[in-house]
């Protein structure tokens, strides 16, 4: 099957981030318990660069694993042409403003 098939780059895509987001999920599931309680504690770990690198990417794998799916839901439930267009463009344009909300709340380190 060729890479140009329709549909399999966005199912590598999908399966891809989901996989980083299971790998970060574990991390944080089992690493998190184990973190002293306080606030200096909590900027301390965050502030690893380790840390910083799996949230940075925990961003685009969200947002790329949400956008794929919603897309996959709006083309395959929504007819006519225009409302897809339009419910596209929103989630797109939502997914982007939440992504960059989040780049400026952890490069904001809490200032």
């Amino acid at each position: 099957m060729s890479w140009r098939a329709r549909g399999l780059r966005p199912w590598v895509w999908q399966r891809l981030s989901a996989l980083y987001l299971v790998f970060a999920l574990g991390y944080l599931v089992l690493t998190l318990p184990g973190l002293p309680v306080g606030y200096a504690h909590w900027l301390a770990w965050v502030g690893h660069p380790f840390h910083q690198l799996l949230f940075l990417g925990l961003i685009p794998a969200v947002g790329i694993h949400a956008w794929v799916g919603g897309r996959d839901v709006v083309l395959d439930y929504v007819r006519p042409a225009w409302l897809r267009l339009v419910l596209l463009a929103f989630l797109g344009f939502g997914l982007s403003a939440l992504g960059l909300y989040v780049v400026m709340v952890i490069l904001g380190g809490g200032r």
